[in-house]
């Protein structure tokens, strides 16, 4: 009787996990911003009035504030970064505590921006600190659209570019005999003339940028058609630190 007793005690039981069980897995109850994985961003998606594009975005706009800042604040704003050109509104922004949002979870910022030659990157407002901070930024130049990750719930945001036409990082070399003198870049459109200066040596040579990329990496800025990197260094180097500058149109 003892045996029987505990041998259905125990299928009872087995009986009992895999019903709790289903019932746990089909009803989880609602999911909180902060139940979920902090390696999966809160998507923002601000259109050029500011305001959100719902079905990109995972915040439902009745949970996230946004106005469209004004132009007295945003002429206070830009004295500190005059060198920078302005490509879309600037926003503001604020995630409802219906959300609960975690500190240790990055919200995904895209937003659309004027077309450009110069490089667009998301600036966030510091206002402890009064500047415009620069933010890794992902960009999309048939579309137009930039993206970038920030951590905090609620600021202000732009999308800016360095009009100085000057950019440093690090570049690499590939073979194709039909443009010896070509680059690839995702900084200029195709046709644009540039002169890539080795900063080790100084040496430099001027290319036309003949191949865009989809390039993730932010260090490496362009690649050189082999004959021309071995104008500025052989080979065997694989990668150089370099400077770009747009050379003016003399046509």
């Amino acid at each position: 009787m003892k045996k029987i007793f505990n041998t259905g005690y125990s299928q009872l039981t087995h009986f009992m996990i895999v019903v709790f069980a289903f019932f746990g897995f089909a009803y989880s109850g609602p999911l909180y911003a902060s139940e979920k994985n902090s390696r999966q961003p809160l998507k923002v998606f601000l259109k050029n009035d500011c305001t959100i594009l719902q079905e990109k975005s995972s915040i439902r706009s009745e949970n996230i504030h946004t106005d469209r800042i004004g132009s007295e604040l945003i002429d206070s704003f830009l004295s500190y970064e005059k060198k920078f050109l302005l490509l879309s509104n600037v926003c503001e922004f604020e995630i409802s505590e219906e959300v609960m949002y975690n500190k240790d979870m990055a919200v995904e910022i895209t937003m659309q921006n004027k077309k450009t030659e110069y490089r667009p990157r998301i600036f966030f407002w510091d206002d402890g600190k009064k500047k415009w901070i620069q933010k890794e930024t992902l960009m999309n130049r048939q579309t137009n659209i930039v993206r970038a990750d920030i951590h905090v719930c609620k600021g202000i945001v732009g999308v800016f570019a360095d009009a100085s036409d000057s950019y440093q990082g690090i570049g690499s070399w590939y073979r194709h005999a039909k443009y010896p003198n070509g680059s690839a870049t995702n900084l200029f459109p195709l046709g644009t003339k540039l002169r890539v200066t080795n900063l080790e040596n100084k040496k430099h040579t001027d290319v036309t940028v003949t191949s865009t990329w989809t390039n993730t990496n932010e260090k490496r800025v362009l690649d050189l058609v082999s004959t021309a990197f071995k104008k500025i260094a052989p080979l065997r180097d694989g990668l150089v630190r370099i400077r770009i500058e747009k050379l003016k149109d003399t046509s």
